[in-house]
């Protein structure tokens, strides 16, 4: 299914991929859309879709890292964040 993203939201992050460019520094594509996201909360934008566009508009020619995102569930341990909240997980750790 095709995404139209505003063309507010376009600019932003557009406007994200050439401060990286013009600042030489590696783009943070999780934190960059999860400003973006919020930025634009209204619009109902999925994370991954603007992830999608990021690195469609950054191309082959612009450092990216994909770091975890800090709210991100670790298989390992349950444990969401820095919090001492626990999941409950399968035995084979993996979330269905």
């Amino acid at each position: 299914m095709h995404i139209s993203l505003s063309p507010e939201m376009l600019k932003s992050i557009e406007s994200h991929v050439q401060q990286a460019r013009g600042s030489g520094v590696i783009l943070d594509v999780y934190r960059a859309a999860e400003t973006i996201r919020v930025k634009h909360i209204a619009d109902n934008i999925a994370l991954e879709d603007i992830i999608e566009k990021i690195v469609s508009i950054a191309g082959a020619n612009l450092p990216m890292e994909f770091a975890v995102p800090e709210f991100a569930v670790h298989e390992e341990s349950g444990v969401v964040g820095n919090s001492t909240a626990e999941l409950l997980l399968p035995e084979d750790g993996t979330l269905h």
